[in-house]
């Protein structure tokens, strides 16, 4: 590829960056965007959450109700700990494709926002940017059951019973692991896991321990055989929905990515580095003829 078609490509690439019209899904536009608010919100407290969220009178609401969260989450961590109000909010925004999951969020204080993006790409997700955020600290878990009832009907798609389940389970499995491994650690074991399970696909309950046990050792983590019994549990049951690993990595991958290896590759500075300058002459030109 000769300069200038490199140089045309990483134009285009930053443009689209800040002008983006292609469409997402077939039935939805890049920039549409749904919200979806807790039933439970005080009025003080939705107005708050939607000034926050910048949201326009037009944009599509939907509710989410505290029997939905705990449809979703019982099975996974104590009522106690879903409470019995719905407070989480999110704001989902369809994005170019190819540009992943990506996670915003604010007053959340157990799941993280890569955490968010993995179970999302798990259940089938794709190139949305979210915004997650409540009216003060809560721990996040019901915010996912939001964001996939917004994708649905912003895509006019579903998704399968199943995937929701999972990656709820998949959230709640992750947020428990960083308690003792700590976030990082957590999410890299997790990415490193479906890696794993995409290349060597195990047939058994046995290969797919051996497969969890050998990837948290080479990465220094000694896991009790209760975390690796659920470990293995959840990955089985992820096996039997067929997921495609390819795309889910591809999600998570390209949210963390895409902008980055644009303004860090070489092109990518050549190029910017040959907009200053002419920025610069330019500059100069009209500096001398008001001089003159």
């Amino acid at each position: 590829m000769n300069k200038f078609v490199k140089s045309a490509t990483i134009s285009a690439c930053l443009s689209g960056i800040l002008l983006t019209c292609t469409v997402a899904h077939a039935d939805s536009k890049v920039g549409d965007t749904i919200v979806t608010i807790g039933e439970d919100l005080s009025q003080k407290e939705r107005k708050q959450i939607l000034e926050e969220m910048s949201i326009e009178k037009e944009t599509q609401i939907l509710t989410i109700s505290n029997e939905e969260e705990h449809h979703y989450l019982d099975s996974y961590i104590p009522k106690a700990q879903i409470g019995s109000k719905s407070l989480s909010s999110t704001r989902i925004t369809n994005i170019s494709p190819g540009s992943g999951v990506m996670v915003k969020a604010h007053h959340v204080t157990w799941v993280t926002e890569s955490m968010f993006e993995n179970a999302l790409a798990t259940a089938g997700v794709k190139d949305v940017d979210v915004y997650v955020t409540a009216p003060y600290d809560v721990s996040g878990t019901a915010a996912l059951t939001g964001v996939m009832k917004a994708y649905e009907t912003s895509t006019n798609t579903s998704i399968p019973e199943e995937k929701k389940q999972i990656a709820n389970e998949e959230m709640v499995t992750t947020a428990q692991l960083a308690d003792t491994l700590g976030p990082d650690k957590a999410q890299e074991l997790m990415k490193r896991l479906k890696e794993e399970v995409a290349k060597q696909k195990p047939e058994s309950e046995d290969e797919m321990e051996k497969i969890i046990r050998l990837t948290s050792e080479a990465m220094g983590i000694s896991l009790p055989d209760p975390i690796v019994s659920s470990l293995v549990d959840l990955f089985l049951k992820m096996e039997k929905l067929d997921i495609d690993w390819g795309s889910v990595i591809s999600q998570v991958m390209a949210s963390g990515e895409k902008v980055g290896d644009i303004i860090q590759s070489d092109e990518a500075n050549s190029f910017i580095n040959s907009a200053k300058e002419s920025l610069q002459s330019f500059w100069k030109l009209v500096t001398s003829l008001f001089n003159k």
